[in-house]
């Protein structure tokens, strides 16, 4: 067997661990006793000290029970039996402290049993009858017992105290002896762990130097190249296996250094064979290594470069550039790239220099690579010429692109303007005139709303279109239920296909999520579904499905209209381009809708296709990517049934219908309106609404749109024509965000759910009788008419309205009005919008006042983030924006009601 050095270490090392494992046990259990005497005298001590106070307590009872056997009060005897009880307890705790050790439970046995027994005499000697018997002999007699008896309990307990003394005395020396034997043991270990370290050590270091001076020895001389020396050590341990891993390096040495040279020899061929030239030097910028294309390029030999610099070959000007590039990488270790003229004749190099390094990082040289560009610049330079004139090019496209938003912005502003004011006109002909007009004068009313409208959706379809060609279009894209949007757009379908009698058929539920742009895709599906009952005939059938496929959800829109012809299907997604005729034989539309959605399903990273036949109908479908499972925005499950209190109507109090059909819905509208503030009634179907409407006729009618049992649009129409309820407020709380459709049926305010507590209870009071003064309002506008019909609308809010037309008259009226809230146009002379929002929001005096940009421009990213933070709402002149800038400033001027503050 070996005895090799590690042998010797772990032998050396068993030693001083014996030792110092002696040492351990030694001192641990040095520790153990040392607590073990300190814990006995504690608990003796403790015991001892409890003992003394039992003995205090026994005398001090006896002397009671002497003077209650005296006096015979009952009192005396109660305190007595109290006494006796307490020291019974007394004896009892200290025997459960002591009850790991037997003997202590002996002696206070003794003293237990002792006790019990006077007690037993105590009583009886103070028992009422013995009072009487008092000087009687038998009474005499048992005082005198328990007297003795005391003795006796005293006795006991005079026995258990010197006991515990006497052990307190002797215990703790019991391990003295036990500890004396392992603090010999202690240093024995010591004695040990000394002598195992210095006669290990001196054996170990023996061994290993005089084997090493031999290895050291011999590295010196393989060190100068003597590869053949071979070390010699006798023995089997680890330096004998060093000297023989040393003697096999030393002889693969020897074969590398003739792997070396053949290698040496491969690598010159290699580079030979290489188009390009290629160059070695050292950090002194001497030629190592050349190849053959380098000597046929620069018609020097291998023999006349090798060892020589560029300053020995090459002219003063092309060797200084050489060797000041060489100089920058063997300084900076960093490669450069860079192009040179040709040393001898026309052209140029593509020069690359990169340092070599050895194994510690150091530059030891550079290694260089030419080729020849002489050709490839020619070439670029054709190139260049090219891109040049194609800059050119392109600067004239984005110009006429810029001139072309600039027009499309201008124009809509300028169409906008005017749409605005004869929609809004005519709106107000409708409602305020209603009684006036005949028959005949309503409908030319209506068709002059209808085409202002049908105007105003063109140039959006048109402004939709600019912004998504020129890459404008923002998308928010999430991860919802597929589902979720059909109920919203079919809800504003539906009342367009009851007038042909349409039936449509919504999809069946599935577990389906997309990831897309929400309000975009709802504007596609809106787009197909409208189109479907165009061109379906009367009492036909409209069909919604989705499904999944290859990781994509498909929406499907079948219809049985009068489908398209094979040859026209292919450019029914063009611009401007129509098809067919509606069931009415006239065509109807811009022909953008289907160009834009086109757009929009291919910018959320989808398709659109269609499958039809003339006659038979067709089949609009369109996919956008699967997306993540999240939570629903609302289930179709019915809350659980809940026990509702509705508030009963009082004097004073305004009712508040609440047209709700979930449980859980109604409870939270009644915890939102103050009991003492509001009257509440709840109807849970549409019919029962129409009816306690009319019947209650109530001050303000919350209405909730989707209901199992009806439709909440139906109910809108229904109350707004109804003139018994048509002057009711209605504000429809529901989770569709359909304010278009709400405020075009009628609707006063539409609140989209969840809503907070304040929200909804600030919208209920603005349209509840007010006794306030009236709030005023500036309106900013260059148009008169714009200001005629924002003005009507104000005013119909209850405020006073202040006119400007421009921004210079705006801070004038401001300066001497002292307006509440100011409604801005952005587009007008001498002053425009931006500059009096400046000054307004720079003003000490006005800086607080909300104000609302109204425009009817398409505003760029820049200027929204210029507006961002100085208005309270930025609004487009578009169908709904009457509703929702007296939404905004209802939300301004109620607050400042509410304080009193002065118009």
């Amino acid at each position: 067997m070996r005895f090799t050095l590690a042998h010797r270490a772990y032998l050396l090392l068993s030693g001083i661990l014996l030792a110092v494992i002696v040492m351990g046990v030694s001192f641990n259990q040095i520790s153990k006793l040392s607590k073990s005497a300190n814990a006995t005298v504690a608990h003796s001590r403790m015991v001892i000290a409890s003992i003394k106070v039992l003995q205090s307590s026994v005398q001090e009872t006896g002397a009671m029970i002497t003077l209650a056997d005296l006096t015979g009060d009952e009192k005396d005897r109660s305190a007595c039996n109290t006494k006796s009880v307490q020291i019974s307890k007394q004896v009892k705790e200290l025997k459960d402290q002591t009850s790991d050790n037997p003997r202590q439970q002996a002696y206070l046995t003794n003293v237990e049993l002792a006790l019990n027994k006077w007690n037993d005499l105590s009583r009886q000697l103070l028992s009422p009858g013995e009072h009487k018997r008092a000087l009687e002999a038998s009474s005499l007699e048992l005082l005198r017992k328990t007297r003795a008896q005391q003795n006796e309990v005293n006795v006991a307990i005079q026995k258990a105290s010197v006991e515990e003394q006497q052990q307190l005395l002797v215990g703790p020396f019991a391990v003295v002896d036990t500890i004396i034997w392992f603090t010999y043991a202690f240093w024995t270990g010591i004695a040990l762990f000394l002598v195992f370290i210095g006669i290990g050590t001196i054996k170990l270091v023996r061994g290993i130097t005089s084997p090493i001076q031999r290895i050291s020895e011999g590295v010196g001389l393989v060190g100068k190249g003597e590869f053949s020396h071979k070390v010699s050590i006798q023995g089997e341990n680890e330096l004998g296996d060093l000297t023989k891993q040393f003697n096999a390096m030393a002889l693969q040495l020897h074969d590398r250094e003739d792997a070396l040279k053949t290698s040496e020899q491969r690598l010159q061929t290699i580079v030979n064979s290489v188009g390009s030239l290629i160059y070695v030097k050292d950090r002194d910028g001497r030629y190592e290594l050349i190849n053959d294309q380098y000597e046929i390029a620069t018609g020097l030999k291998r023999k006349d470069v090798l060892g020589k610099t560029a300053m020995d070959l090459f002219p003063k000007d092309i060797a200084v550039n050489i060797v000041t590039h060489d100089r920058h990488v063997v300084e900076t270790g960093i490669p450069i790239r860079y192009e040179e003229p040709h040393a001898f004749g026309q052209g140029s190099y593509l020069s690359t220099r990169v340092p070599l390094k050895n194994e510690e990082g150091q530059v030891i040289g550079t290694c260089g690579v030419s080729i020849d560009i002489t050709e490839l610049k020619a070439t670029q330079a054709v190139i260049e010429e090219k891109n040049r004139l194609l800059a050119e090019r392109n600067k004239d496209v984005e110009k006429m692109s810029r001139h072309k938003t600039e027009f499309l912005a201008s124009m809509s502003h300028e169409l906008r303007t005017p749409l605005t004011a004869i929609i809004g006109f005519s709106e107000l002909l409708d409602e305020q005139t209603r009684n006036l007009l005949s028959e005949k004068q309503l409908r030319w009313v209506g068709h002059i709303r209808t085409g202002a409208n049908h105007l105003l959706q063109l140039i959006n379809d048109i402004l939709d279109l600019a912004k998504i060609e020129s890459g404008q279009l923002s998308l928010e894209l999430e991860d919802f239920a597929a589902d979720e949007i059909v109920p919203e757009v079919l809800s504003i379908i539906k009342p367009l296909a009851m007038v042909k009698q349409i039936e449509i058929k919504p999809p069946v539920p599935q577990q389906l999520f997309v990831y897309a742009d929400r309000i975009r895709l709802k504007q596609v599906l809106y787009n197909l579904l409208s189109n479907a009952v165009k061109f379906t005939e009367p009492s036909g059938a409209i069909r919604v499905e989705i499904s999944e496929k290859d990781k994509m959800v498909v929406f499907s829109v079948t219809d049985t209209g009068v489908g398209i012809k094979p040859e026209d299907q292919a450019d029914v997604f063009e611009e401007f381009h129509q098809v067919g005729e509606t069931t009415r034989g006239i065509r109807e539309g811009t022909g953008l809708g289907l160009a834009i959605v086109k757009r929009l399903v291919n910018a959320q990273g989808g398709n659109i296709w269609l499958d039809s036949e003339i006659g038979k109908g067709s089949c609009f479908s369109f996919s956008v990517p699967l997306g993540k499972t999240v939570e629903r925005y609302w289930s179709n499950r019915a809350p659980q049934a809940r026990k509702i209190h509705e508030i009963a109507p009082e004097n004073g109090r305004p009712l508040i219908l609440i047209v709700e059909d979930e449980a859980a819905a109604q409870e939270l509208f009644l915890d939102a309106l103050p009991h003492d503030e509001f009257s509440t009634v709840i109807a849970s179907t549409p019919t029962e609404a129409v009816e306690k409407a009319r019947t209650l006729r109530p001050a303000l009618i919350t209405l909730d749109i989707m209901m199992p049992s009806g439709n909440g649009w139906e109910v809108l129409d229904t109350l707004k024509r109804d003139t018994t309820t048509k002057d009711i407020p209605i504000v429809v709380v529901s989770i569709m965000d359909r304010k278009e459709l709400g405020f075009i049926l009628g609707a006063n305010e539409y609140l989209v759910k969840p809503v907070q507590k304040n929200v909804l209870l600030s919208t209920i009071r603005n349209y509840l009788p007010a006794t306030e003064e009236q709030q005023k309002v500036l309106i900013v506008d260059d148009d008169p008419l714009i200001l005629r019909v924002i003005g009507d609308e104000i005013e119909s809010a209850g405020c006073t309205v202040l006119h400007a037309s421009n921004g210079k008259e705006a801070m004038e009226v401001m300066e001497s009005d002292n307006p509440n809230a100011v409604v801005l146009d952005l587009m007008m002379p001498e002053m425009d919008g931006f500059e009096v929002l400046h000054k307004i929001r720079c003003s000490d005096k006005f800086k607080e006042i909300p104000v609302f940009v109204l425009t009817g421009r398409r505003l760029t990213t820049t200027e929204l983030e210029k507006l961002k933070g100085q208005t309270s709402a930025v609004l487009l002149k578009d169908k709904v924006w009457k509703g929702e800038l007296l939404r905004h400033v209802r939300a301004v001027i109620d607050p400042l009601e509410k304080k009193g503050m002065p118009a």
